[in-house]
């Protein structure tokens, strides 16, 4: 990302298959929701997730996402959801443009050279690859 506040890029679950499941309860119905992991973020020294309903129902849609902060409570890590506005904004817009140049670029190498650390773009001189 260009923006100096963020530390490094999103990084994107590639395969959904294998992304992290983080189950949430919906403390009004009492119902627990499975969520799928799609990216996370270090903005500001804090990192951040960005989930999607495992499977849509009547209050939460397919193309919903939520994001949480990664917080340390007792020694062990818990997710925050984010209420902040203008941060909402800051770390959506940060998704959203990576998610934009992945669209304009397509998707990134799935190789395991050394030399493009899996990275690799039209550019890209490992040779493992292929012609993009």
């Amino acid at each position: 990302m260009k923006d100096k506040d963020f530390e490094k890029d999103i990084e994107l679950e590639e395969d959904l298959e294998d992304a992290e499941i983080v189950t949430l309860l919906d403390e009004e119905t009492g119902k627990e929701i499975d969520f799928v992991t799609i990216a996370s973020l270090e903005y500001e020294g804090k990192l951040y997730v960005f989930l999607t309903p495992e499977m849509p129902d009547e209050n939460i849609g397919e193309d919903e996402i939520v994001i949480m902060e990664v917080v340390e409570k007792d020694g062990e890590e818990t997710l925050e959801f984010v209420e902040d506005e203008e941060l909402l904004n800051k770390l959506f817009d940060a998704f959203q443009a990576e998610m934009d140049s992945e669209d304009e670029y397509g998707d990134e190498c799935d190789c395991d050279c050394d030399d493009c650390d899996e990275e690799c773009d039209e550019d890209c001189d490992c040779g493992c690859c292929g012609d993009k």
